[in-house]
């Protein structure tokens, strides 16, 4: 797949350097486009992005296929932290390759 390279306005990236990601679960979202860069923009005015940083955001994404809508969100987005879920890993027993004699 090739690089993706977003390009946006000084002013937008201040702001990003500032604020960095808004917090948003992609997972359970319609998977329409339009959808999820309605969410990507509900996230950003949320997390105190400017209408500009939205619009280009929008314009980034539309500028693309579905996967460049995708890829545009996960720059602006990040997932809410899972710690507090319970995470079979932490169950894992470091004996499990002991030899049993």
């Amino acid at each position: 797949m090739p690089e993706v390279k977003f390009e946006y306005s000084a002013e937008v990236m201040e702001e990003y350097a500032e604020l960095g990601k808004a917090e948003l679960q992609l997972v359970g979202i319609d998977g329409n486009a339009f959808s999820i860069m309605a969410a990507v923009g509900k996230a950003m005015r949320t997390h105190g992005y400017s209408n500009q940083a939205k619009g280009e955001m929008v314009e980034d994404s539309m500028s693309g296929d579905y996967n460049h809508v995708i890829q545009t969100a996960m720059f602006w987005t990040d997932s809410p932290d899972d710690e507090d879920e319970d995470d079979p890993a932490d169950e894992w027993d470091e004996d499990w390759d002991d030899d049993e004699e």
